[in-house]
């Protein structure tokens, strides 16, 4: 039953040939080295004038005064800022706050950082005197 038209014997394919691939890659050749970096410059901030005088006699200018302000859309009158500093911060018929125009200096403006601290809805500000 030989003939053009039938099948022969079936001829199975050999598998196509494989490169064995290693499970760890070589390193490449030379010595390895990280990439060079450029040293870190070091920013300091520049000093006053009058940083080689004594504390007690450097002007004033390098320190700024501040004054207390009031952000009053934030402000729902609790009265913990009069309590903290009432010598600074008075409260008028509903509960808000009535703040001192004089710079805070020493220890008032000590006072002054721990009443904005504590202010619960964050209304109470420092700010420089221009």
């Amino acid at each position: 039953m030989s003939g053009p038209d039938t099948p022969g014997p079936r001829r199975t394919q050999r598998p196509p040939a494989t490169v064995p691939v290693p499970s760890v890659f070589p390193a490449p050749p030379g010595p390895r080295t990280n990439p060079p970096t450029r040293p870190t410059p070091i920013l300091a901030a520049p000093l006053p004038a009058d940083a080689t005088r004594p504390i007690a006699l450097r002007s004033r200018a390098s320190k700024p005064e501040k004054r207390l302000r009031v952000d009053w859309p934030a402000c729902k009158a609790h009265g913990l800022c009069h309590e903290l500093l009432p010598e600074v911060i008075g409260l008028d018929e509903w509960g808000f706050p009535v703040v001192g125009m004089d710079a805070l200096r020493g220890t008032r403006l000590d006072d002054a950082k721990r009443a904005v601290a504590a202010c619960p809805t964050l209304a109470l500000r420092l700010v420089d005197i221009p």
